[in-house]
């Protein structure tokens, strides 16, 4: 630098030209030349500035293909140059970044939801709002701007933090930087390259930037032809004077006929003089696998082409497009990079950050899963907090964790390993000061590991900490803390970053500073390129034209220039529209071959088709002269997925039991083979036959497949607290603790029992006050919706406690009889025994236990006959097995048996062994070949969009439902499919 010179004046010349190419031939290698020229004249360094980091790529490339050096140059994007002015200028305040932005927006916005409850929203999601705000601020405007007085108090608000916490946004800073008067020059000059009307926010800092330089080039390209552009070049104009056209490129534009007709949008080009090809593909990792393929099929023929495979910014498809390429072993250059996965502690970090914000049972346990992968907690702990929580779910009817924390301790006060972990791991305040939550969190961190990484973050919080004193609310703590914690930098694999590689990876904004011979556009679907363009609602499109209606007339021959007080605002509307001159203008820089392509199908069955973007369709256009119909897109899918077959054939592995696995494959769906071993059920027969309970045989008919992994595998599908609790299992739940007598799994005289009702009125009283004392912990009340359905169920249960308490001449009764473990059953000339086992709702004798009468309560209004067809489905199989039972156990000669519902008139209604006829007996015979061969079988579909299907616990292949019943007919001829 050259210290304390006089004020210089800068000179800036206006440079432009109708596309990239020929800014590249005149503009930017002849001032690459003047550099070198110049070299010895000046000790300062020049400088180019470019929109983003791939421009600049893509400029060195250019450079170095035509031989020109950058010594002494310097490739700099706007937050570089920011960052050298403001150390120029010494400007002492800290630039808020986007995280703190939106700490500060929520912060602002909660303090006035008392008075103002839509503040909420805003509190909530404050993006929208930060993102008008953005805008404002850009184009010179202030908070008055914003047309609500709520909304423009909360960015009032939001400001006076900022300036508090000693920030300042970065809008701020740039209009600083063009008001703080430079007394030296940093560059001797400077080169601007690759703006346009989209980056119009940045036109303080650009204009800054050639302050600060002796010599300024700004460069204009005329190709991207819009009123936004217009308007665009017009501000440098009034500022620097008129641009000076250069010549057309030595080039030609091979697709000056297909982007005529985009642009015309109603005719077909005549002739294309390249090859252009239209692919579609049935899922995004098929599309990235023909990418990789065709750049590496264009190279085998053209070992110099210059592949460009473009893809729309931030996705999904730009990881798996590099991962293949490095798979295949091809070297090229990932422009922009992706970010890397978290390892286990970040993501136990951060699954612990979604639980503090969201404090559901679902985000707790699978926080204490990580816990336990990193041995910070044992399988035995949480397995009984599992089990706690499941009582806990079920009494209160909620998974709010601030709620049942107080069930959890009382109910596990014994063990000290779950409250150390409870106490370890606790709740954060709902409310506290930034230092207070930070001094809180940094145990955490060192638990994981992580401090270090905290501690290079920590200094630039200090501003807000002396700031947010009081009143933060924890899930805005957390949202902060996550979003400071996951802001890593992009990473690149190693084939990955080769700059001057043939093959470069470019995002569309990027894509047409670069040169390319073939170009490969992916990623065409509606939500790709230019992503996101939906209405603001603090900043409408109505509103965005009201604001720039004073350049209505710019750029039209006799307007003039005028001396605008506010600058250009750039909405999503006028995003669309600089995006589909951008899509032009890069369809113009491919010289040789050019492929489009889209995903057709998502893998998601809810999302369905996906929709070809309107970049897609009007190329289509352009190129086939009318729009792609259903057909069309079958037609390209096809077309893709053979593409691909061809070109890369799947390699099937080779193994030992390959004969034998697909034999299984094939016999399950054999409609003329019966279930066999392999098909839900034992390889070999288990010893003594299956093991279940009456009410397992029961489901065994109606979901076996459920039964197979819930009874017999142990494997119940993980519990969903997110889910709402069936109202037929809460109530039948709470119905059947409320009504039975103390001591229950005990027969008792009769007379000396007590009453069914008393017992019913102290259970239900005491449910109610043990639900209540937890939500009061919790500051609550007991809901409305609680208290609605403990009275619902109260009335039912009051209706056959009165039912059972009119119960005469019976010697003894029982409740929740539970009949002995491994009793075995049989059937009167039939072979064979069934191992049962289970627990009674209501058992009642007389004679010495000769005659046993067995109740069975049902909350439902469907009233099951226990008999005939309903039997064969599995409907009351469950009352028949307990009486089979009881009358084995007690040396009974008969049994009744009834299932009572609210306001049913109790009595006997099927009397064993008297209904044990040629019918049961088909039904006995299958439950016992199903029991002794341990093979079990499928009976209805995986999947049913119309109806209920069985819960599993992992992925099924599926089946054909007419298969599924040819196999179970076969298997199980006297129980019927439906």
């Amino acid at each position: 630098m050259i210290p304390n010179q006089m004020s210089f004046t800068s000179l800036v010349k206006l440079k432009a030209a109708s596309n990239a190419a020929a800014l590249q031939e005149h503009t930017v290698l002849s001032w690459l030349n003047e550099q070198q020229t110049h070299l010895s004249e000046s000790p300062l360094p020049s400088a180019i500035l470019v929109p983003r980091q791939a421009v600049g790529v893509a400029l060195k490339r250019m450079a170095l293909d035509a031989g020109r050096a950058l010594f002494n140059v310097h490739v700099l994007t706007p937050g570089q140059l920011r960052t050298r002015l403001s150390k120029t200028v010494a400007l002492d305040e800290s630039i808020a970044v986007r995280e703190d932005l939106r700490l500060l927006m929520r912060y602002a916005a909660q303090q006035m939801v008392t008075e103002y409850p839509e503040a909420q929203l805003i509190a909530d999601n404050p993006d929208q709002l930060l993102n008008a705000w953005d805008r404002y601020s850009a184009a010179g405007y202030t908070a008055k701007a914003i047309e609500s007085k709520l909304f423009q108090g909360i960015v009032q608000d939001t400001e006076l933090l900022v300036k508090q916490a000693g920030l300042e946004t970065v809008y701020e800073r740039d209009r600083k930087l063009i008001k703080e008067p430079f007394d030296y020059p940093l560059f001797a000059d400077m080169l601007v390259y690759g703006f346009g009307a989209e980056q119009m926010e940045q036109i303080n800092l650009i204009h800054a930037g050639l302050e600060s330089s002796v010599l300024g080039t700004m460069c204009f390209c005329l190709g991207k032809q819009s009123k936004e552009e217009t308007v665009w070049i017009s501000e440098w104009e009034k500022r620097y004077g008129s641009y000076i056209q250069e010549q057309e490129a030595s080039v030609s534009i091979p697709l000056k006929s297909l982007s005529e007709s985009i642009v015309a949008s109603s005719k077909r080009c005549n002739e294309v003089s390249y090859p252009v090809a239209f692919y579609g593909y049935t899922h995004l990792c098929q599309e990235a696998k023909a990418a990789v393929i065709h750049a590496s099929k264009i190279l085998e023929s053209s070992p110099n082409a210059r592949v460009g495979i473009v893809i729309p910014v931030n996705s999904v498809l730009s990881r798996e497009i590099c991962s293949e390429l490095s798979k295949q072993g091809l070297p090229h250059h990932d422009v922009k990079g992706s970010y890397e996965g978290p390892d286990i502690e970040q993501r136990a970090l951060l699954a612990w950050a979604q639980w503090q914000e969201s404090p559901k049972v679902n985000h707790f346990f699978e926080f204490l899963n990580y816990l336990k992968q990193l041995d910070l907690a044992s399988f035995e702990v949480i397995e009984k907090i599992r089990r706690s929580v499941d009582n806990a779910f079920l009494l209160l009817g909620v998974d709010d964790f601030n709620i049942l924390q107080f069930y959890l301790i009382e109910d596990l006060k014994k063990n000290a390993g779950v409250i150390n972990l409870l106490q370890e791991w606790s709740l954060l305040p709902e409310k506290n000061s930034l230092e207070d939550f930070i001094s809180v969190v940094t145990p955490v961190l060192k638990r994981f590991q992580l401090q270090k990484r905290w501690d290079n973050d920590a200094e630039y919080t200090l501003p807000l900490q002396r700031t947010l004193k009081s009143n933060v609310s924890r899930s805005h703590f957390i949202h902060w803390f996550r979003e400071r914690l996951r802001t890593p930098g992009r990473t690149r694999q190693s084939l990955g970053r080769a700059v001057f590689s043939n093959i470069q990876v470019v995002d569309y904004e990027s894509a047409a500073y670069f040169t390319f011979t073939h170009a490969i556009f992916t990623g065409l679907n509606q939500d790709g390129w230019p992503g996101d363009t939906k209405e603001n609602l603090f900043l409408t499109h109505n509103r965005i034209r009201q604001l720039n209606l004073p350049y209505k007339n710019v750029g039209e021959e006799g307007s003039g220039y005028i001396d605008f007080s506010k600058n250009f605002i750039v909405g999503t509307e006028q995003q669309r529209i600089l995006a589909e001159s951008a899509w032009i203008h890069l369809l113009e820089q491919v010289s040789e071959a050019s492929i489009f392509s889209l995903t057709i199908d998502s893998a998601s069955e809810s999302e369905g088709m996906k929709v070809p973007g309107d970049f897609f369709l009007k190329t289509w256009l352009a190129a086939k002269g009318s729009l792609p119909n259903e057909a069309d897109l079958d037609a390209l899918a096809k077309r893709g997925k053979a593409y691909v077959e061809r070109m890369q054939p799947v390699e099937v592995p080779q193994w030992e039991d390959k004969k034998h696995c697909c034999k299984i494959w094939e016999d399950r769906r054999n409609p003329e083979l019966s279930y066999g071993a392999y098909e839900y059920g034992y390889k070999t027969a288990p010893q003594g036959g299956l093991n279940l309970s009456a009410k397992d045989w029961e489901e065994v008919l109606s979901r076996p497949v459920s039964t197979w992994y819930k009874r017999i595998l142990k494997a119940p599908k993980a519990k969903n607290y997110n889910e709402l609790q069936t109202r037929s299992l809460t109530d039948g739940t709470r119905f059947h603790s409320w009504i039975e007598l103390k001591p229950s799994n005990r027969l008792m005289a009769t007379n000396s029992a007590g009453s069914w009702l008393e017992n019913l009125q102290s259970n239900a009283s005491k449910y109610r006050a043990k639900a209540e004392r937890y939500f009061k912990a919790a500051g609550r009340n007991l809901p409305e919706w609680w208290l609605r359905e403990w009275y619902e169920v109260l009335d039912k249960a009051h209706s056959v406690a009165q039912e059972l308490d009119a119960v005469e001449g019976w010697d003894e009764v029982a409740s929740e009889y539970k009949i002995p473990d491994g009793i075995q059953v049989s059937l009167e000339d039939v072979d064979g025994v069934l191992t049962l086992r289970g627990r009674s709702d209501c058992v009642f004798t007389m004679n010495g236990r000769k005659r046993i009468w067995i109740v069975d309560f049902k909350t439902g209004k469907s009233d099951l006959a226990v008999k005939g067809a309903r039997l064969l489905k599995g409907e009351g199989l469950q009352l028949y097995l307990y009486g089979m039972a009881l009358m084995n156990n007690f040396r009974g000669s008969e049994s009744y048996l009834t299932i009572l519902h609210p306001g049913d008139i109790l009595e006997p209604k099927v009397l064993l062994p008297e209904n044990l006829n040629e019918e049961f007996q088909f039904l006995w015979e299958e439950l016992l070949k199903i029991s002794s061969s341990g093979i079990i079988g499928m009976k209805s579909p995986m999947k049913n969009p119309h109806g209920i299907v069985e819960d599993l616990p992992i992925a099924t292949t599926l089946v054909d439902g007419k298969v599924i019943e040819a196999k179970w007919q076969l298997s199980h001829p006297n129980i019927p499919v439906k």
